[in-house]
């Protein structure tokens, strides 16, 4: 019989998604929670593509790696002294964009050029061809701006200073000690674990409609055509889009509550602090960001702090987050947004979950 809240507003939010996950760990016990619609057959073992929950995964490899080669103070490095190549504001070509600033999302870089290098294009040529389009009008270190390209620099500088592949350094450092099973773009899974695979969906009008791993190849990482990434040499941090660090790990409802417990583990000085006078409303529910870490201090949707991160692509909504007061971990996926929906601000369905997970926590 269905009887917690977290249950009841699973099994509801299933009625009408593709598929709906919610996972709690806390003192009282365990629980997962995966309802889906009949002709989807998933349960929590299903691997999927968690959108930028990834960004917590790399912010930690870069921290780890970096600060245990260059000390605490590894955020404060000019970034193109890792990358090899100058990386800088063409209004402020003084100032040397930190590490830092790119994992707090304020190193003046913006995403309007876009942030899908092509596989075999090395990194430093597509950023030459792009020029001014991957800069935000804002300069760096004044602002807070979302930025998924960031997140392809921070892990292929990472993999540039520490000369190791950035997939492998994220099993060592982050996922292997946490326990979780999962890789970026596939890589590090097994053929056993890739049949696994659970596809997004989006709701469009004949019905849902899969985005994303109806096929997946059964070695290295994998585009989203299914197909075997294959690149061959290049210097080290240049075709680190094979691994989607920004958003393309795969992994499943039961890693993503063991990536939610981990994370009063990791790296979590905050970077990024939003001036005092920032508002607190739906749409802007965080501005506090440390190493892939979001601080909700006074969230609208939840009665308590939270860290963690945020989610949303392919059709996707999801989430892992820490809360102390509770000692609870909190994991949740929602699947199968409308085809048309790609805001960023939070959903009412999420507002639901929070809701529910709330009342089982108390």
């Amino acid at each position: 019989m269905i009887s917690s809240p977290v249950e009841r507003v699973s099994e509801h939010l299933a009625k009408d998604f593709a598929w709906c996950g919610i996972a709690l760990s806390f003192p009282k016990g365990r629980h997962i929670s995966l309802q889906t619609q009949p002709e989807i057959h998933a349960d929590a073992e299903g691997f999927f593509r968690c959108a930028s929950i990834s960004k917590w995964v790399t912010g930690q490899t870069a921290a780890r790696a970096l600060i245990g080669k260059f000390g605490e103070t590894a955020g404060n490095i000019p970034i193109e002294e890792l990358l090899g190549f100058p990386l800088r504001h063409p209004a402020s070509p003084d100032h040397q964009v930190t590490v830092g600033e790119v994992a707090s999302h304020s190193a003046g870089l913006t995403d309007e050029g876009g942030y899908l290098v092509p596989f075999h294009f090395p990194l430093q040529d597509w950023l030459t061809e792009k020029g001014g389009l991957v800069w935000a009008k804002r300069l760096p270190g004044q602002a807070f701006e979302y930025c998924n390209l960031g997140y392809v620099l921070l892990a292929a500088a990472t993999e540039a200073a520490i000369s190791e592949p950035f997939d492998l350094l994220a099993q060592r450092l982050v996922l292997g000690p946490a326990g979780v099973r999962a890789g970026f773009n596939w890589a590090g899974l097994v053929p056993a674990e890739r049949a696994l695979a659970l596809p997004l969906y989006r709701t469009t009008k004949e019905g849902f409609a899969a985005q994303i791993d109806t096929s997946v190849a059964p070695n290295g990482p994998v585009g989203p055509d299914g197909k075997e990434i294959a690149i061959a040499g290049g210097a080290a941090g240049q075709h680190l889009s094979r691994f989607s660090p920004q958003g393309g790990l795969r992994v499943s409802m039961s890693g993503l509550l063991q990536l939610a417990e981990a994370l009063p583990d990791g790296v979590n000085s905050m970077l990024w602090q939003a001036p005092a006078d920032r508002l607190q409303r739906p749409g802007d529910i965080f501005g506090d960001y440390g190493w892939g870490l979001m601080s909700l201090d006074n969230p609208a949707i939840y009665p308590r702090p939270l860290i963690g991160h945020f989610a949303i692509a392919y059709g996707f909504l999801g989430g892992i987050w820490w809360d102390e007061a509770r000692h609870a971990a909190i994991a949740y996926g929602l699947n199968g947004l409308r085809e048309e929906d790609d805001s960023d601000d939070l959903h009412p369905e999420e507002a639901q979950i929070f809701a529910a997970i709330a009342q089982e926590l108390g």
